[in-house]
């Protein structure tokens, strides 16, 4: 159903007016408000374009060529991807780049060309990809050039973030898959060389939680994974299904496959 408004009335009930001038109350008709609900999770869940979809993409992240995304944009570029820069700075969230276009510091990324046929298709793929409470659109300049391009910047980049020095983010240098895994490593190295017998005594919970603690560490390398590489935004039960059907992961036989 498509609808012109939604108001109030002064007992406290609002009423749904459709395009045909029909006036219905909400809380009369139960079929209306679960019409007015799939209305808005539809509106909620659609992604949000930059205004000028005709320009370029700057991208700093995940969408960059040797990036995990990057295969999601790939076949959509009218050409290779150019290497270039903008003046700005880095922070990171929750392992995530944030453009901070008030920074004077050179931040390196790619400039990426879509097919005219597919300009849409391929900013509602990386719309959808942004967690959207850290990202907004915002325009460009590239630099040593006239160029003007479509970005996502980061809507706050200095609550909860931490500044990033270098001038080009990777996610191969993010630290709970590298640092983090190499703690793991130590721990089971450790601590799992000899198996829990039973009846063993109180010795052994000291290297029992050691062993938990790197299995709980684990899995956030595992989950920080699949958000680089199928979205932050998933929700774990997704996240598990993409790492099933990741053919690395059935090629070390890690997740089964879900159908």
């Amino acid at each position: 159903m498509t609808t012109d408004r939604l108001y109030g009335d002064h007992k406290g009930d609002i009423h749904f007016v459709t395009r045909n001038g029909d006036n219905k109350c909400i809380s009369e008709d139960i079929d209306l408000m679960k019409d007015l609900v799939n209305v808005c999770k539809k509106h909620l869940k659609r992604p949000v374009l930059p205004l000028n979809i005709e320009l370029p993409f700057f991208t700093y992240g995940l969408f960059k060529p040797g990036e995990l995304a990057y295969k999601f944009i790939e076949p959509l570029l009218e050409a290779a991807a150019l290497r270039c820069s903008t003046t700005g700075g880095l922070a990171i969230r929750d392992g995530l780049p944030l453009l901070d276009k008030q920074g004077t510091r050179t931040v390196v990324g790619y400039l990426l060309y879509f097919r005219q046929d597919s300009l849409c298709q391929a900013y509602e793929k990386i719309s959808d990809f942004e967690p959207q409470q850290l990202y907004k659109w915002d325009e460009i300049d590239i630099a040593q050039s006239k160029i003007r391009a479509n970005v996502l910047v980061g809507k706050d980049t200095r609550t909860a973030t931490v500044h990033y020095d270098k001038a080009e983010w990777t996610g191969r240098e993010d630290p709970v898959l590298n640092e983090g895994l190499e703690v793991v490593k130590h721990m089971i190295e450790e601590h799992g060389s000899q198996r829990f017998e039973p009846g063993a005594d109180m010795g052994d919970w000291s290297r029992f939680f050691h062993l938990q603690m790197a299995y709980l560490l684990l899995w956030t390398a595992i989950e920080r994974y699949a958000a680089l590489c199928y979205s932050p935004t998933l929700e774990p039960g997704e996240k598990v299904k993409c790492l099933g059907d990741d053919r690395l992961c059935l090629k070390i036989n890690f997740c089964p496959k879900i159908e």
